[in-house]
């Protein structure tokens, strides 16, 4: 599944199911590493990267997933919805 499709799929589940979802466009004033997807459901801070399988996260993607984690937060890198 292409990451775009992958991530469309999982923003439609999100906001669906109650969560607020905004997907994070790349541009020059962004904070680089910063996850595809920021998202607040029933209290809970999480910060979503996607990626095709088989492909990793960059080191500087790794590090402010971890960020979102060590804050209380959900950091996570999704390659496929169940």
């Amino acid at each position: 599944m292409r990451e775009s499709t992958l991530q469309r799929r999982a923003i439609e589940y999100l906001r669906e199911s109650g969560a607020y979802v905004f997907k994070v466009v790349g541009s020059a004033m962004q904070q680089r590493g910063t996850p595809d997807i920021l998202c607040c459901y029933r209290g809970r801070m999480m910060g979503i990267e996607f990626k095709q399988p088989c492909k990793k996260p960059t080191k500087l993607q790794e590090v402010e997933l971890q960020k979102i984690r060590d804050s209380g937060g959900i950091g996570v890198v999704i390659d496929d919805l169940m």
